[in-house]
């Protein structure tokens, strides 16, 4: 749906670990009931207000949008590689100053044994006038693939956005070629990986003007023999939500492992996770990235938001490797101590302190956690004093994203230095929207060709992984 405005304590990490349950399902909080009105509408602390003005307008339809179906499996959903959504992107892919929409697909069995024709995903280009044209098989970026993020930059520094697909098999590299259409370069780039990628993101990490990418791995998960409870060593009844039968995962399943690649700065990457120190040896549940400058040290670290285990927070030692911080900032874990099904990540300075603070969306019957940054690196849990962790309890949260809009009288320069930039440049007014990281479900991404002139950003674009 497109929807138009029209109006630290240190803490020793041996014994703050939580111990790694030998079960299925999620990390959530206490079983909550529905909230719901008087209609039976299941709401959020606010409710319904009957007769409100309208503050957005429903315009998918007009803008050409309602086209693309998204396809994940079956409806009953037995296994968790059917449950999540896909990434969607926002880039100027044709360098005309206007943002286009690029839209991941899932895929279905059948699809993946060549049984059936596989889900596409669909490139829209901004037509300047509130529609779209569907450019995808010109563009040559349908994917064919089980799609779960998507993560835009200019690795190669032409000055043209290239895409990135993290996908449930083959990942791939499309490269601008200047002219309306992408080649995948993924095989030749090195990047390809397979099992189960989600949430990447962008960044120099290493100060050598090239973006570098990182690609988080979630679940390893065979498709031809899927954990389904009450079929092979699983017993009936084993996998369940609330009492409800669910598919199994992601407890139980082997997590599958992180990797950072090094951009050569000749159109190929090098897997350098292992020697940076960010392989996820622990095999947790990765879902979505994102870098950015927590300590404004004028070097990017890296957070990892990972499902129903602790989260990971690296700082960056600025010799191509990253220290784990995770525990010792506080973002590992909520205020309780607990970790948490994180499933989006989105980067901003709230409360307008000069430093970049995080918000995490949960699985359902679980609060969305604000982190606030308290400086040096150490984070602590306000949602509750923010006042915005009951209302979110109800719901399984997914994507999320942090806006700042500035004009051109705004000397405050946003510290989001590796989160996706898009410049709206204007003859008098220059607006950013910043954006981070986030789930698969709706991995994030806005990438700009020119580098914010009132920011000192090292690479001309920035950009978001997820999921």
């Amino acid at each position: 749906m497109l929807l138009l405005s029209s109006a630290l304590a240190q803490q020793n990490p041996a014994e703050k670990e939580p111990v790694q349950r030998q079960q299925s399902g999620m990390s959530t909080g206490g079983a909550h009931a529905p909230v719901k009105d008087a209609l039976s509408r299941p709401i959020t602390a606010g409710g319904f207000v009957e007769g409100a003005p309208v503050i957005f307008v429903d315009i998918t339809h007009a803008a050409g949008l309602d086209k693309f179906h998204h396809r994940s499996g079956t409806r009953e959903k037995r296994t968790i590689l059917e449950t999540p959504g896909s990434g969607v992107a926002l880039l100027d892919y044709d360098n005309d100053g206007w943002l286009d929409i690029y839209l991941l697909n899932g895929s279905t069995f059948p699809a993946l044994k060549g049984k059936e024709a596989p889900p596409r995903a669909m490139l829209l280009r901004n037509n300047h006038d509130g529609t779209f044209t569907d450019v995808t098989a010109k563009a040559g970026v349908a994917n064919e693939r089980w799609g779960m993020g998507v993560a835009v930059g200019d690795f190669d520094n032409d000055g043209w956005p290239d895409i990135y697909v993290s996908n449930f098999g083959k990942n791939r590299l499309y490269h601008n070629n200047h002219d309306g259409t992408f080649t995948d370069v993924a095989e030749t780039a090195g990047v390809t990986l397979g099992g189960w990628s989600t949430g990447a993101t962008w960044g120099d990490y290493d100060h050598d003007g090239y973006l570098d990418l990182f690609v988080p791995g979630y679940a390893k998960f065979d498709p031809d023999n899927p954990p389904i409870a009450g079929k092979g060593d699983l017993p009936a009844g084993f996998c369940q939500f609330r009492g409800v039968d669910v598919m199994c995962g992601p407890r139980g399943l082997p997590g599958e492992g992180d990797h950072l690649f090094h951009n050569n700065g000749d159109g190929t990457f090098t897997d350098v996770s292992v020697k940076a120190g960010v392989a996820d040896a622990k095999g947790y549940y990765g879902f979505s990235s994102v870098f950015v400058d927590v300590d404004d040290d004028g070097w990017v670290d890296l957070a990892v938001a990972n499902d129903s285990v602790p989260k990971y927070l690296y700082r960056n030692k600025h010799d191509g490797t990253f220290e784990d911080i995770s525990y010792l900032s506080g973002f590992a874990l909520n205020d309780d101590g607990r970790e948490q099904a994180a499933m989006g990540i989105a980067v901003g300075d709230y409360n307008r302190d000069g430093k970049v603070d995080f918000y995490i969306t949960n699985f359902s019957d679980d609060y969305n956690t604000l982190y606030r940054n308290e400086g040096d690196a150490a984070f602590a849990d306000v949602s509750f004093r923010a006042g915005i962790a009951t209302l979110t309890i109800p719901f399984l949260g997914w994507g999320c994203c942090c806006a700042i809009w500035m004009d051109r009288n705004s000397r405050r320069c946003p510290r989001q230095r590796a989160v996706a930039w898009q410049s709206l440049y204007r003859r008098e007014v220059r607006r950013s929207v910043i954006c981070s990281t986030t789930a698969i479900s709706m991995s994030f991404s806005i990438a700009s060709i020119r580098r914010p002139r009132y920011c000192g950003t090292r690479s001309r674009i920035r950009t978001t992984g997820l999921p």
